[in-house]
């Protein structure tokens, strides 16, 4: 499957750099949202900020408690899974951190995003490429 190729942006003008933000659809239970995500290969998981993850109607108080590190460490967060579309690929089940803050982008990391999907940065172009990881 060839992959599909996504420009960095530069969201804020107090940005010092573009960076790799990637569109997907995320759905749960007939919810859809699309939204742009950061994609992080230094991030162990992935997390939704909290008005993205309250948007899908879940009780909080029912899901497993799910660890944040780096900027984050200490917040409350919760497990989530839902199921992402990224360009004409086949949806997958993606799993994140729904954290009790929208202080935080939406992060794509290790969990489970880069285990679904490859991706290869290409910073001196400010483009990425993504594509399904085949078994």
């Amino acid at each position: 499957m060839n992959p599909a190729t996504f420009p960095y942006v530069q969201r804020q003008a107090i940005d010092l750099a573009p960076r790799p933000m990637l569109p997907i659809r995320l759905e749960r239970d007939q919810r859809v949202i699309d939204v742009s995500g950061l994609v992080d290969s230094g991030a162990m998981l992935s997390v939704l900020p909290d008005q993205v993850g309250a948007a899908f109607g879940v009780e909080w108080a029912s899901l497993p408690d799910a660890p944040l590190g780096g900027i984050a460490r200490g917040l409350p967060a919760k497990f989530l899974a839902v199921r992402g579309t990224v360009a004409s690929f086949p949806t997958v089940d993606l799993l994140f951190a729904w954290a009790k803050s929208d202080d935080l982008p939406l992060i794509l990391g290790y969990y489970n995003f880069f285990r679904v999907f490859d991706v290869c940065f290409r910073a001196r172009q400010n483009l990425f490429d993504i594509r399904p990881r085949t078994p």
